[in-house]
């Protein structure tokens, strides 16, 4: 997660991050993938990031829209089907101990993957405005 959260392009996190997308760990995985993402190497990420959305623990799915909502369309266009998939397969308002309505994580992650909902991760910066 701290390789995530830095975003460098250091030679040793960028060849660490690829290994850790294909750890046994799902979380691993995914927390890879979205470091991978965060960086603009979409495609390493790919693999891991659908099989975070294939994942049969519904927490992985979650983790995985999660991830999607916060990088642009341009990301990574073949991840669509996998998100798909998950949204039909997964109803977060009906999960015990969440709200309805709360958290809508595969409708985030579609309307992102779609340019539809642009997020604070990814928009251009406006001149004179704070950082959130």
């Amino acid at each position: 997660m701290g390789f995530v959260a830095l975003r460098s392009d250091d030679p040793w996190i960028v060849s660490a991050l690829p290994k850790a997308a294909q750890d046994d760990s799902i979380s691993v995985r995914i927390t890879a993938a979205n470091g991978l993402f965060n960086l603009g190497r979409h495609e390493a990420g790919r693999l891991a990031m659908i099989a975070g959305l294939e994942y049969p623990i519904i927490a992985a799915r979650i983790r995985a829209a999660c991830t999607l909502d916060t990088q642009p369309p341009v990301a990574n266009d073949q991840l669509q089907p996998a998100l798909k998939r998950a949204t039909a397969e997964t109803d977060v308002r009906n999960l015990r101990g969440t709200p309805f309505g709360l958290n809508t994580p595969f409708q985030r992650a579609i309307q992102a993957r779609t340019g539809k909902a642009i997020y604070y991760r990814w928009e251009p910066p406006q001149t004179g405005s704070q950082d959130r």
